[in-house]
């Protein structure tokens, strides 16, 4: 009984030395082929270094500077009934209210095998609007108008959640950046012989505070290591207090919104 359990133990112990060979050798196919999978993934589904480089629209919340956009269409509507009654033809083209911004955003992101990381950027927002008049009197014509410009730029650093595909994945994120905003109005004439683009007036606040932003992009790959990206978010940014270089105090300026982004990637 005993000498059949040793010659079966012995058989055992041989067929695992003969077998052991090809389990090394399946173990190792299978890491080259988990390997050449990691290697044809796009750059969202690994881990990588990227930079990347963005633009966007954008909507905003300027309350504060539509109402200064409102009183210069009606200073513009008053300049103009005044010029026609005195026999001048004259047109005033209003401004829209400054609701939607123009926005990009540039940096580098760094990941664990897509599955999550950091990015490092720096953002830029900004818009403006403008009302003109234009005037003619003895053959020449001259245009005055008001621009009202909001912007603020400044480092974000945002953490993210992927979720890699073999073409297409998909990011949440959330950040935080510090900035500085800037509104500036500027009233300008053009049209007059003796200086064709004289400035009346200009005058710009300053403003520092925190933003941040969430939001969820979606990535598909376009080779080997690029990538492109849309990005659907929303931004708080708020600068309560805006003052010129005389400690005048200005309005207060909201860059808070929607946010629609469009951008490439690049990683190595």
């Amino acid at each position: 009984m005993a000498s059949g359990y040793s010659a079966t133990r012995r058989l055992h112990e041989r067929a695992l030395r003969l077998l052991a060979p090809a389990r090394r050798s399946a173990v190792i196919l299978a890491a080259l082929a988990l390997l050449g999978f990691a290697a044809i993934q796009p750059p969202v589904a690994r881990g990588a270094v990227e930079l990347y480089a963005a633009g966007s629209l954008g909507t905003l919340e300027m309350a504060d500077v539509n109402d200064r956009v409102a009183a210069g269409n009606r200073q513009c509507a008053g300049m103009e009934w005044n010029l026609m009654v005195a026999g001048i033809p004259a047109e005033c083209s209003p401004a829209p209210s400054l609701g939607v911004g123009v926005m990009g955003e540039a940096g580098v992101a760094v990941s664990a095998g897509g599955r999550a990381g950091i990015i490092a950027g720096y953002q830029l927002l900004g818009g403006s609007t403008e009302w003109t008049l234009e005037s003619s009197m003895g053959g020449s014509t001259s245009s005055y108008g008001q621009s009202y410009t909001a912007s603020a730029q400044g480092p974000v650093v945002k953490a993210f959640i992927g979720l890699p595909g073999p073409q297409l994945s998909a990011r949440l994120f959330a950040g935080v950046g510090q900035y500085r905003a800037t509104y500036k109005e500027q009233s300008q004439m053009k049209g007059r012989v003796d200086d064709p683009d004289a400035i009346w007036y200009s005058e710009t606040y300053v403003g520092r505070a925190p933003g941040y932003e969430v939001g969820l992009e979606l990535r598909s790959g376009l080779g080997p290591q690029a990538v492109l990206t849309a990005t659907v978010g929303y931004g708080w940014l708020r600068v309560p207090k805006t003052a010129d270089d005389d400690g005048d105090p200005g309005p207060e300026l909201d860059f808070g919104g929607l946010r629609l982004r469009g951008g490439l990637g690049l990683s190595f």
